[in-house]
Order: C-alpha cells, then structure tokens, then sequence
C-alpha cells in the first residue's frame, strides 16, 4: 500500500506544470509526512525531502530571470529522486522480509557450506587441529 502511496506522488511530480509551486509543495509535503511515517523521523528521506526547494532561497530574480528555471528543475528532480529511493527501499524492506530466517528442518553439510561463513569453517578447523595436536602431545607424554 505505501509503495502505491509513493508512486501516486512520483506521477503527480511528474505530470507538474512549469512553475505551480502550489501543486509541488503539495506533493512535497505529502512525500514529507509519507517519509516520517514509513521510514521515521530522522530517516536521510525526510532530511533530503526538507533540502528540495522549488525557488531560489537566497536570491530574489526577475521572473524571466534562467535561475528561477533551474531552481524549478533541481527541486523537481530531487524530489523525484527522493521519491524512487523511497520506493526502493521498501521493495529491498519487502524482500529481506520474505527471505526466511529460520534453518531447515534437517541441517546437511551442504546447506551449512552455503550458510556458514568462512570465519566459523576456520574456527571449526582451529579447534580440531588444536584438538588433534593436544592429543599427540599427551600421546607422547605418556611414554
């Protein structure tokens, strides 16, 4: 459901007519409490959603003026790109919840090869040859 949320955002910035801030600060604001509510307050999509401005900020420019323009199209784009970040995330979110956490029912030598990192397969190997040259050790002491 959230991710069709997002989607309807991202068509709505993409159908928006050069310079109607009203309608992109309506989307804007929308992805904003999306973002705070999926993904939490300090997630990096709320802090990017609260950088993405449709006006210069610093400057006031004549209205024919090229930078209101590129100030327009920045805005717009990050706020596209905030927009299917957030809807990657939640794909990887639902994929990583699908994949299942739990062992088999029956553990084979095969199914621990692919699971098991090579840092345990080392240990395991650490542990024996320890165990194999105490054993010798004793052997020896023994005579």
């Amino acid at each position: 459901m959230s991710a069709i949320e997002i989607a309807s955002l991202l068509t709505k910035a993409n159908e928006l007519k050069e310079f109607d801030f009203s309608s992109a600060d309506s989307v804007l604001s929308n992805a904003i409490v999306l973002a705070r509510t999926l993904f939490g307050a300090e997630s990096p999509h709320v802090v990017e959603l609260g950088n993405v401005f449709f006006k210069p900020i610093d400057l006031v420019y004549n209205t024919g003026h090229y930078m209101n323009r590129v100030y327009w199209n920045e805005g717009i784009e990050r706020l596209r790109r905030v927009l299917k970040a957030m809807v990657y995330e939640l794909k990887v979110a639902e994929t990583q919840a699908s994949v299942s956490l739990y062992p088999p029912e029956k553990i084979t030598l095969k199914w621990m090869f692919h699971h098991v990192s090579i840092r345990w397969w080392l240990f395991i190997a650490g542990l024996l040859v320890s165990a194999v040259s105490l054993g010798f050790s004793l052997c020896k002491l023994m005579q």
